[in-house]
């Protein structure tokens, strides 16, 4: 006759294979794909990104290795931050090609604002493969102390 303890065992352990089998399912949908035609463009979920707020500003970290700001467009428009870009093949004269894991790749990542920002004051800098972009909030959306009168 079954105990309660394992039974319980039994249901951890099909929680636990559930888990590992979303993990390598992701890791199948996440992980590049090295099979393919070697012009193919490939379009991946990528750059990863990082959306913080100090109260004044959105400051935006998105890596980009490799890239310079030729190859990086940034769009903003009604409330939507966008950032695509380009890598080109790199074909080297007189070389012959014997693997290429690094193809040419475009991307696309796009951003709904979680405030208005001033697009006059929006700038954005490259640095060691970061594309930093600084969204100033205006003066009226910056968060502001309230004063409180006891009568």
């Amino acid at each position: 006759m079954p105990t309660r303890s394992n039974e319980m065992d039994g249901t951890f352990l099909m929680f636990d294979d559930l888990r590992r089998r979303m993990d390598r399912m992701l890791l199948d949908v996440a992980a590049p794909r090295f099979v393919r035609a070697f012009d193919e463009p490939v379009v991946r979920p990528f750059p990863m990104a990082h959306v913080s707020d100090d109260g004044a500003r959105l400051v935006v970290r998105v890596d980009v290795p490799g890239l310079t700001e030729k190859d990086v467009k940034i769009t903003l428009d009604r409330g939507v931050l966008t950032v695509s870009g380009e890598r080109p093949a790199e074909a080297l004269e007189g070389y012959a090609t014997h693997r290429r894991e690094r193809s040419s790749m475009t991307f696309a990542k796009s951003f709904t604002l979680p405030c208005e920002v001033d697009a006059d004051q929006t700038k954005a800098s490259l640095e060691e493969g970061v594309l930093i972009i600084t969204l100033a909030k205006p003066v009226e959306a910056a968060p502001r102390q309230i004063a409180i009168n006891a009568n």
